[in-house]
């Protein structure tokens, strides 16, 4: 069971990086997800643009990553996926 579980965790894993470079033409360079009981949880590392590194130093800055994030989304994902 564990060994499924992690094969599991993995694919998810490689599903969200293909997702989202396919959705926005880049993705994390690493994801590592766990499956906790009811909760599906995945961390990204990688993913921000330098330009985007240096703007998330700012709380403004973040706040707009938010939102183009938010907009992309929006713009390019199925409402029933959503």
């Amino acid at each position: 069971m564990l060994n499924s579980k992690k094969k599991l965790e993995a694919e998810i894993s490689a599903a969200f990086i293909k997702f989202q470079r396919e959705l926005i033409g880049r993705g994390p360079q690493e994801a590592k997800t766990y499956i906790i009981n009811d909760m599906l949880i995945t961390r990204f590392k990688g993913v921000l643009t330098v330009e985007e590194e240096h703007l998330a130093s700012r709380n403004a800055g973040k706040k707009l990553i938010k939102t183009n994030v938010v907009l992309l989304l929006h713009r390019n994902v199925p409402p029933e996926v959503l």
